[in-house]
């Protein structure tokens, strides 16, 4: 948390995903802090550390990046063996469906959403929900 607003990492590597998901998020709720692909996660994490002085309250990952098919998925495994971010929700965010989206979750992904299905108010209630906060 900082300033009482939700913290969030997210993987994405479009500038339209990243726009999608900036008009989701109100700005009065989640702090939002943007790497471009899975060598970029640790670097964007101790940069959200510094700032906020806290882990990242929730991190939102897209399956397919720059660095190649999968990536994500990749990236939610690693993540998930690290002590420090075993506990901090992992959303998997993809405009994949089906399988793609059961590997994400078999890695550790808490939830799967749809990318180009998620809307404003469902995507901050559920990110709000992972983290365990009610709306304001």
């Amino acid at each position: 948390m900082k300033d009482g607003k939700t913290v969030v990492l997210l993987v994405e590597d479009t500038e339209v995903g990243m726009g999608r998901f900036r008009e989701m998020l109100p700005d009065d709720k989640f702090v939002v802090y943007r790497v471009k692909n899975h060598r970029q996660v640790m670097r964007g994490l101790e940069h959200a550390v510094r700032e906020t002085g806290a882990l990242v309250d929730c991190i939102v990952t897209g399956l397919f990046l720059d660095d190649g098919p999968y990536e994500g998925i990749s990236l939610i495994a690693q993540l998930r063996e690290m002590e420090l971010y075993r506990s901090v929700p992992i959303i998997a965010w993809s405009r994949s469906t089906g399988e793609d989206l059961g590997k994400a979750m078999e890695a550790g992904a808490n939830l799967t959403v749809a990318k180009y299905s998620a809307d404003e108010y469902g995507m901050a209630q559920k990110i709000l929900n992972l983290v365990g906060q009610k709306p304001k």
